[in-house]
């Protein structure tokens, strides 16, 4: 897609308008530069809450919840991608220390069940087998490979492993360290595995080795040709909100804090009785789905929760906007497949965006 080229002046305005293209093209693309920075620093990617689009989205917030001031502050002689580095800066060590607070006496545990668990687990453990490789496919050395199988696959010792690898025990532990923290504590915080490695013959569903996997079945003719399914009319919200009845509820994106911005939300305020400072849920003839907190897994539960409400109320028409698409960064291909049960809905609408990329 191509990006069009803003000077400064032009990049802040867009944003104090809510400019969707503004956002998603510069916005996110600075946020996107410094990321990476602060990731070479501070090794947050593979951290909870620490990815990308939640720094992102906290920082939009911060801004949007001051209208944006910090950057009509910002000093004439100073690029606008440097002094939004800065202000990401802060929402970074921000998260960091909530990080710390949170999942260091957690981390420092995970690291001593894993060691616990190791030396109990059975041979050939998936679980461990998956760790392993994490850790290999983590870091270009293959050393750090070598030693997360040497210990957890074949349960040797760290000071067995330094003799065996030619190296100090010093070194084994500095880089043992150094994988637990970047990438196996990570991994099982975020997997929600840590309270159960006291279970010796723990398999999480996902790495059973007998696991089940669901399939459909198309129905055919005694001759064997498949079946047609039935055509299913295609609901597709109207480009044009004013299109949309004040009966039916317009499906909106928000973020939890609830302060509504942007073109479809100020909409919902004026026409269809969004409430500001509320994140979630109806309203009146709106529906507000937070999707500026982090990627697109944290969007998930959300929109399950909408179409539970939507199944619920058969008699009332759901129009869903493009939510997640505009000012959180989103594209269609990364939201569709949530709503990808609507489909079976007779009273939900999706936006065509959403139709053709699960369709793809």
């Amino acid at each position: 897609m191509r990006v069009t080229r803003y000077n400064d002046e032009k990049i802040v305005a867009g944003l104090c308008a809510c400019d969707a293209r503004v956002t998603k093209d510069h916005y996110y693309r600075y946020c996107r530069r410094a990321y990476d920075i602060f990731d070479h620093r501070y090794q947050l990617s593979g951290k909870p809450g620490l990815d990308f689009y939640s720094l992102a989205h906290d920082y939009y917030i911060r801004l949007l919840s001051h209208h944006f001031r910090p950057l009509l502050d910002k000093p004439a002689d100073v690029p606008l991608s440097t002094w939004m580095a800065r202000g990401f800066h802060f929402v970074v060590l921000d998260a960091l220390k909530a990080y710390n607070k949170e999942f260091g006496c957690r981390a420092d545990e995970t690291a001593d069940a894993v060691l616990q668990y190791v030396q109990t687990a059975p041979e050939g453990n998936p679980l461990l087998r998956y760790l392993s490789g994490c850790v290999a496919a983590h870091y270009a050395d293959p050393q750090m490979g070598q030693l997360a199988e040497k210990v957890l696959l074949e349960g040797y010792k760290q000071k067995e492993v330094a003799g065996q690898m030619g190296l100090t025990p010093a070194a084994i532990n500095k880089r043992w360290q150094k994988l637990m923290n970047e990438v196996v504590v990570p991994e099982v915080l975020s997997g929600g595995w840590a309270d159960m490695f006291d279970r010796v013959c723990y398999r999480p569903r996902m790495l059973s080795l007998d696991m089940q996997l669901p399939f459909s079945r198309q129905e055919t003719t005694s001759e064997g040709a498949p079946i047609p399914a039935p055509a299913v009319p295609l609901r597709v919200t109207p480009d044009r909100l004013e299109q949309i009845s004040g009966t039916d509820i317009l499906v909106f994106g928000s973020n939890q804090q609830g302060i509504h911005a942007g073109r479809i939300a100020q909409e919902a305020l004026e026409r269809f009785g969004a409430q500001m400072h509320q994140g979630t849920g109806i309203q009146g003839q709106s529906y507000a789905i937070p999707v500026m907190q982090g990627d697109v897994d944290t969007i998930q539960p959300y929109v399950d929760e909408f179409l539970g409400y939507a199944s619920r109320h058969p008699h009332q028409r759901f129009m869903v906007t493009e939510v997640g698409c505009t000012l959180a960064g989103f594209e269609p291909e990364d939201i569709a497949p949530l709503f990808a049960p609507a489909r079976e809905e007779s009273n939900i609408w999706l936006p065509i965006s959403f139709l053709v990329a699960m369709e793809e």
